[in-house]
């Protein structure tokens, strides 16, 4: 499932490093900071640019906006429901 921190924080616009797993790949739309061990977190922390974080801060809200957002879920059943 998709873990409520990670769909919050994307919804408030933040910048995403996130542990390299299907889950939050899914979540993310492929989108955000991936890192597989603390090493390359420290490496991409101190590499990224704050115009990346700014802009991917940007990304991850839009994404949310598209796929978590209440509307958007509600909308989806009624789709659903419209169908059956």
């Amino acid at each position: 499932g998709t873990a409520p921190s990670l769909v919050e924080a994307m919804c408030l616009g933040l910048p995403i490093f996130s542990l390299d797993v299907e889950t939050n790949r899914e979540t993310t739309n492929e989108s955000a900071f991936f890192f597989d061990t603390a090493e390359e977190l420290v490496l991409r922390l101190n590499q990224t640019t704050e115009a990346a974080l700014i802009a991917n801060g940007e990304i991850m809200k839009m994404e949310a906006q598209s796929k978590y957002e209440w509307k958007t879920i509600a909308r989806q059943y009624l789709d659903l429901i419209k169908i059956v």
